[in-house]
């Protein structure tokens, strides 16, 4: 959903800095074949390396078309920015074709993963069209996120950022509304399942697909992220702000560094950890790679430079300058 929001912040500055429709749909289709090349080599690799059980000093690009894994991993990255090329094309429609748009991506798994039958469908569908709908083990690709349903969630973030660049006001106002009934028909949803499924236990209830994720899912996960993004928008959280700001300009890095320091813990523990010593990997990577972060944004985003050096106050005052012109 940020990824649609974020698209939408950038048409409207480049259509003040006078680009036109085509040069940004160019633009966006630059980035996602680059951010595509970026998943087949470097992330591919990150992942070939695990799986083979190779140590981080037999690196060879040579792995990318000889090791035992699938020869593409179809991670993250492909599925994000696929879904910005194709939104790209439509975010230039009304609002109204965009929503129903929208809606059908959402809704789409749900209609036709219950007719697929493992492993037939690896066997009759080629995995150039399962990589935009069918995650799966595929002879020469292990599919995990597909445009379809994230187009959806894309799609709905760009109606939000309309919404926001509408009327302001009117939309923080509705973040806690939508956010609390997103949470309503979530537990509805789970309630009306588990009267015609009769699982076993109430967990049971709860354990939603992943992959695609369940449509229940996604409405969980946008009924949370509007209520945490209504309490940003009205509350001041001082340092979190700022850590969550050097980290929104240097997600691209932060993502491919914290792949590989993880991989690289597994590798030297032997296994993969635990749940618990899982969380306590992700909180030191995080912590870690946040002087990497704060490195990053000084180097590569000089318009910020004076704010990181200053300090959080100033960082924030930077960013609203630099929205407020944008």
């Amino acid at each position: 959903m940020v990824k649609g929001m974020s698209m939408t912040l950038l048409d409207r500055a480049r259509s003040k800095a006078g680009w036109q429709p085509a040069r940004l749909q160019s633009f966006f289709l630059t980035r996602g074949i680059l951010l595509i090349v970026l998943q087949f080599t470097v992330i591919n690799l990150g992942w070939k390396l695990a799986e083979d059980g190779l140590v981080f000093t037999e690196i060879s690009w040579s792995l990318l078309l000889h090791a035992s894994a699938p020869t593409r991993f179809h991670g993250v990255l492909f599925s994000l920015t696929t879904s910005m090329i194709l939104a790209s094309i439509l975010m230039r429609y009304s609002t109204p074709v965009v929503m129903a748009f929208a809606g059908l991506v959402l809704l789409a798994p749900e209609l036709y993963l219950p007719l697929l039958t493992y492993p037939d469908v690896t066997r009759s569908v080629p995995s150039w069209i399962a990589a935009l709908t069918i995650p799966g083990h595929w002879p020469d690709a292990f599919i995990l996120y597909t445009p379809v349903p994230w187009l959806g969630m894309t799609l709905c973030g760009l109606i939000l950022e309309r919404l926001f660049l509408e009327s302001r006001k009117r939309f923080e106002a509705m973040l806690i509304p939508v956010g609390l009934s997103a949470l309503e028909l979530f537990v509805l949803g789970i309630a009306i399942a588990s009267l015609l499924d009769r699982p076993a236990s109430l967990i049971e209830a709860f354990h939603l697909r992943r992959y695609p994720p369940h449509l229940l899912l996604l409405v969980y996960a946008t009924g949370v992220n509007c209520l945490l993004l209504a309490l940003l928008q009205r509350y001041n959280f001082g340092i979190l702000d700022a850590v969550l700001i050097t980290f929104g300009q240097s997600a691209l890095m932060c993502y491919v560094t914290r792949l590989f320091i993880f991989l690289f813990a597994i590798r030297l523990s032997g296994q993969e950890p635990a749940l618990t010593h899982g969380i306590s990997l992700a909180v030191l990577c995080l912590a870690a790679m946040y002087p990497l972060s704060m490195a990053y944004s000084v180097l590569i985003k000089p318009r910020f430079r004076p704010a990181l050096l200053r300090g959080e106050r100033a960082l924030r005052a930077a960013t609203r300058e630099i929205l407020a012109r944008d």
